[in-house]
């Protein structure tokens, strides 16, 4: 398996951000003649509407330094189920990413399995710290969990460097759950087209 494969397997927490259109007041309710001279009641709340509001714009600050100190495993991490396998890969991917950043490989060692050759293949892009804060980015997973096993299929982009070009892929992260935690056994990854 190629090593740029193998690379475009491992997922990212993070979320692309992107812009919405920008918001309008609504306008303001249409004077009618009153019926009687008496004044009406004020209140503090908003007339209701009947129409959505529009979508507002967002600008987030999008930064390359990540946040202090390497990612912590949540506790919904290790319980041996589906969402726990899920919200593993995503732990396994937040840690790749901040390695990669800083260049410590041995953030991973915790979190794979004993013989996991594709973790091992991966770790040689870690030795190096990156000006790049984040390489992979997570858009969606599925999960399956057997007894003591899961699969956890994940879309991501690898991000572009200077020796490769933005991947998109599948990665199947392959887990074994031992001493009531989740440990990648090994990562196969499919070039989306």
């Amino acid at each position: 398996m190629r090593l740029t494969a193998i690379v475009a397997a491992v997922v990212s927490l993070g979320v692309l951000a992107g812009c919405q259109p920008e918001a309008k007041p609504s306008a303001p309710p249409t004077s009618e003649p009153a019926l009687t001279t008496s004044t009406p009641a004020v209140t503090s709340e908003p007339a209701p509407t009947t129409e959505a509001p529009a979508p507002t714009t967002e600008e987030v600050e999008v930064t390359s330094e990540p946040e202090a100190g390497a990612p912590e495993m949540p506790e919904e991490a290790l319980e041996p189920t589906e969402a726990g396998a899920d919200q593993f890969v995503r732990h396994w991917i937040s840690t790749f990413n901040y390695a990669y950043h800083h260049g410590e490989p041995e953030l991973m060692d915790p979190l794979q399995a004993e013989g996991c050759a594709s973790c091992e293949g991966l770790a040689g892009l870690l030795k190096e710290p990156s000006t790049e804060s984040r390489y992979l980015t997570l858009h969606e997973t599925t999960p399956i969990a057997l007894p003591g096993s899961a699969t956890v299929e994940a879309d991501i982009t690898q991000a572009a460097t200077a020796k490769s070009k933005e991947t998109s892929a599948t990665a199947v992260f392959e887990l074994v759950h031992e001493d009531d935690r989740w440990l990648v056994a090994e990562i196969m990854v499919a070039k989306n087209a």
